[in-house]
């Protein structure tokens, strides 16, 4: 997804007006590609592990509660619009 991010930005800045380069310093246009395309290189990993580990608390939560006291088990169906 970077990848496709840093694409879309050099095609963008491609077809920018040279106003465009007259008003952005070059430092902050070259940050745009070195810093925060690599800060999202380096959070989406992280981000898609606390996903699952969330993920697989909620089921396990609810998968508990329905083996605990089965009348929940109706609510939990409800609340997951199954």
């Amino acid at each position: 997804s970077t990848i496709n991010l840093h694409n879309t930005i050099f095609r963008k800045l491609l077809c920018a007006p040279i106003s465009f380069f007259e008003i952005n310093p070059k430092g902050r246009i070259l940050n745009r590609f070195t810093g925060d395309v690599g800060q999202l290189d380096q959070r989406i990993p992280g981000s898609i592990v606390d996903l699952n580990g969330t993920l697989g608390i909620v089921i396990g939560t609810v998968i508990i509660t329905c083996v605990v006291n089965p009348y929940l088990t109706l609510v939990c169906l409800i609340l997951l619009g199954i």
